[in-house]
């Protein structure tokens, strides 16, 4: 008797529709061919949804990302079943060779109804009886990789021309309907796209980013996030799209072969991009979109982004708990001209940055005055020798096992089961013992930073004066939070 099992796949749900070679059209026709020859089916089938497999590097990734893979080839371990047959090799893809190897070394066979290779008599098999089904596997992948190729050249062709010919955006920004079908461009959305043209309006007025960002958290209307932020505002407003332009490839997606998980790159050369007019509505001209771009770039002083000054990622809020941003309201960029304000409302609390060091220092001062005489260190407890001492047995173990392996004692799949449980909790306990470490060392270099500070309280001036980087890795040593009140003081959390 030779017992079957089933596996399905597709890499999409539009693939897995009736028009298309579905999950139900591969099942019936994979049960039909398998008892048309007699055997008989003992467990599966396996079904794959809308999983990719051709981006994993590694079949233990695969197994975690795609659970149905790892039900199989535990069943296959375990011998339930001599057969796996699947509609064609490309139901595996990338994971045809790493599976038909793990499926042979457990005496198991793919059997594909559209490229058949006569299988061996179960009782007669092993890895080495036939070339053929070797053959035709490599050939099937060889072919996969190719048309994948293909398909990748012909979407780069196509999709500039696309979005050249019929102006259709990727993505359907704020203010827009979702359009109807793919040949159709998307029409306006006149519920949101007035805020579009208010904050337009706003900008060109003179209205900063964050005054517009707080205008519209007051409407009620809500972005893709739970907030308006000034970069929500300038990203909006700086939308070609609403200009009547539309634009394809400033993004793209990108795979890692090892982790198997897709990123999204933004930083793409903008000659590379695909620009032309769309076939949509516009809210503006395009010389409105210059008129913004222009504005935004004589601002240009007061958006720099992110950059390190002293205090930076330790002020917030003592209204609302927020961070405070850094604001340069002067056409000169330096730390005397620097304000920090809070991020979610211009009218809670604000603090020139000098004044914000000065105050610091003193605060500090008093602090460390009437601070315990002794900060209470980390101390070694017995959880943390039970840990050593359980890495230590696990280590053993690992190297008992291995050399078992070599003197015959088990076969390769035992060695790997038990290897794979040892290696685990290894990595477990390292990783413990790490954390434990590092905590260990922040105790210890909080404890000699502030009794050097204590002992000369002078220093403290002379600390806040340093280089940003220098003074603020020392304060997030010593320091988790300092609130900025209504009145101007500080209080300060120490860690």
């Amino acid at each position: 008797m030779i017992r079957f099992a089933i596996l399905i796949a597709v890499s999409s749900k539009a693939q897995a529709e009736d028009d298309k070679v579905s999950l139900a059209v591969q099942e019936q026709r994979c049960r039909e061919t398998a008892l048309a020859r007699g055997w008989v089916e003992v467990c599966g089938p396996y079904s794959v949804p809308g999983e990719s497999r051709q981006r994993w590097v590694n079949l233990r990734d695969a197994e975690i990302a795609i659970p149905q893979l790892k039900v199989m080839l535990d069943h296959a371990q375990a011998h339930k079943f001599d057969i796996l047959v699947i509609y064609d090799y490309n139901r595996l893809r990338d994971l045809l060779d790493p599976v038909s190897k793990s499926l042979s070394h457990y005496n198991a066979q793919i059997f594909s109804i559209s490229q058949p290779v006569e299988p061996v008599h179960p009782d007669k098999y092993s890895p080495y009886t036939t070339d053929i089904s070797i053959l035709m596997e490599t050939l099937a992948k060889m072919t996969s990789r190719v048309q994948n190729n293909d398909l990748r050249r012909k979407y780069m062709t196509a999709m500039p021309r696309r979005a050249s010919e019929r102006g259709l955006p990727v993505h359907i920004p704020f203010g827009y309907l979702k359009a109807r079908d793919s040949k159709t461009a998307p029409d306006v959305d006149p519920d949101l796209s007035k805020y579009v043209i208010e904050m337009k309006d706003m900008l060109l007025s003179g209205k900063s980013t964050l005054q517009i960002a707080e205008y519209m958290q007051g409407t009620g209307v809500s972005p893709k996030g739970q907030r308006w932020y000034s970069q929500t505002i300038r990203q909006i407003v700086t939308n070609p799209f609403y200009a009547g332009i539309v634009r394809w490839g400033i993004s793209k997606s990108e795979l890692d072969p090892r982790t198997g998980r897709i990123r999204r790159n933004r930083k793409i050369d903008p000659e590379n991009f695909v620009t032309g007019p769309g076939k949509h509505q516009a809210l503006w001209d395009e010389k409105t979109y210059r008129e913004i771009l222009a504005e935004l770039h004589r601002r240009r002083k007061s958006y720099k982004g992110k950059s390190t000054q002293t205090l930076t990622g330790l002020l917030s809020c003592g209204i609302c708990t927020q961070r405070l941003w850094a604001f340069y309201n002067h056409s000169v960029v330096s730390a005397e001209n620097l304000t920090w304000r809070c991020s979610s409302r211009m009218d809670h609390v604000a603090i020139r940055n000098p004044t914000a060091i000065h105050t610091l220092g003193m605060q500090m001062t008093n602090d460390l005055i009437n601070m315990a005489d002794h900060p209470e260190e980390h101390q070694t407890d017995d959880g943390v020798e039970k840990m050593k001492t359980d890495l230590l047995d696990f280590q053993d173990q690992l190297e008992r096992v291995n050399n078992a392996y070599q003197a015959g004692a088990f076969t390769l799949a035992e060695l790997t089961s038990r290897k794979t449980i040892l290696i685990e909790e290894i990595a477990r306990l390292e990783a413990a013992l790490e954390k434990y470490i590092d905590a260990e060392d922040n105790d210890h270099m909080r404890a000699v930073i502030l009794a050097d500070l204590r002992s000369n309280l002078g220093k403290i001036p002379k600390l806040l004066a340093g280089v940003p980087q220098d003074v603020n890795y020392i304060l997030h040593k010593i320091l988790s939070d300092i609130k900025v009140q209504e009145d101007g003081s500080l209080s300060l959390t120490w860690k």
